[in-house]
């Protein structure tokens, strides 16, 4: 009888330890976009600086230092519905791309405890330095447009015009807009791809 309540002493005993030495490690990898944490807040990460933080172009690539970075387990953008995980992660340093319709704003640095640290970028912006040759204009004329960074251009809003024009080109170095029926004399506007809206000191003038 001792020899069964021993055995079965030792059984239990060989249970117990045998469950506290299998136990889920969940502290996951920055990297994996399920990685959790054990700890329901976790570090808040300190950013330091991010580079670049101006004129940033869609697919540049964010460089983020700080501390507690490698908390983080994705970044939300403005304007950009989807999640963007690093594409490298460490204690000082964050890196990721910069999606093609982010704008400038905050960037939110989710962590694996669901805190949020946040961290401001501008983008850059198109510029326009000619418009038809300063000539007045006529609506329906086809008229020529130029500046920097017309990558980054969708259309034009016309003052007094409900509806934003599209830009095309470049032919032979030059981009063009059509002058829209119910457009006026004024400041236009220019829509960039991503959606934010620049202003302007183009006045355009209309043919009396």
């Amino acid at each position: 009888m001792n020899k069964i309540k021993s055995k079965t002493v030792l059984f239990f005993l060989f249970l117990v330890l045998f469950s506290c030495d299998t136990g889920t490690n969940t502290t996951g990898n920055n990297l994996n976009p399920d990685s959790t944490d054990t700890d329901p807040t976790g570090p808040l990460p300190a950013i330091l600086h991010i580079s670049p933080n101006t004129g940033v172009l869609p697919n540049d690539q964010l460089t983020i230092t700080g501390t507690d970075l490698d908390s983080v387990s994705y970044a939300l953008f403005t304007g950009e519905a989807d999640k963007i995980y690093p594409t490298s992660i460490s204690y000082t340093e964050l890196k990721l791309f910069m999606p093609e319709m982010a704008q400038s704003g905050p960037i939110l640095l989710v962590t694996k405890g669901g805190r949020i640290a946040t961290v401001d970028i501008v983008t850059q912006k198109p510029d326009v330095n000619n418009f038809n040759s300063g000539a007045a204009v006529s609506t329906g004329e086809n008229v020529t447009i130029g500046g920097t960074f017309f990558n980054l251009l969708a259309s034009v809003l016309f003052s007094g015009s409900s509806s934003p024009v599209s830009v095309t080109g470049p032919t032979d170095g030059q981009y063009n807009v059509i002058v829209p029926s119910d457009a006026g004399p004024g400041l236009i506007k220019l829509i960039m791809n991503n959606g934010e809206i620049v202003n302007t000191v183009v006045n355009v003038t209309f043919v009396e």
